[in-house]
């Protein structure tokens, strides 16, 4: 990636993550949001065909969430594979097309939203979840 392409990536991704308004500042100097999305920006600034993702949205109040959350709701609509990893199972279960479940290091169950409700009897995420690692439904609680 020649100079001129990674100053015009890195453009794209202040303007993409909303960070005009501390682009010019130190990594260390920011807050826990600020540096998240520093951090992912710089990650992708050589435009992976692939992302792999831990806690994206770790960190995020609302509005920086909801940057992060459109971010890769685009790039899995621009075609890119992406690896989610997430306690967050409402984020999950809106951005996933195939999901798998892990308990204690090992995986319990995957597929799709509608398998693993079939499988589990159960609608939201989370629920399946304490269903398929026999725990208490909060609903059944």
């Amino acid at each position: 990636m020649t100079a001129k392409q990674a100053a015009s990536r890195t453009d794209i991704l202040i303007d993409t993550f909303d960070m005009q308004d501390f682009s010019h500042l130190r990594c260390g100097s920011l807050s826990t949001g600020q540096k998240q999305r520093c951090n992912i920006a710089r990650a992708l600034v050589a435009d992976p065909p692939a992302l792999i993702l831990d806690e994206p949205t770790l960190g995020l109040d609302v509005l920086s969430n909801r940057v992060m959350l459109n971010f890769i709701r685009a790039q899995r609509d621009a075609g890119k594979s992406i690896i989610l990893s997430t306690h967050y199972l409402d984020e999950a279960e809106t951005l996933c097309d195939q999901i798998g479940l892990i308990h204690e290091g090992g995986l319990v169950a995957h597929g799709t939203l509608d398998h693993l409700r079939t499988l589990s009897g159960q609608q939201r995420l989370s629920d399946i979840f304490l269903k398929l690692i026999h725990e208490e439904s909060p609903q059944s609680a």
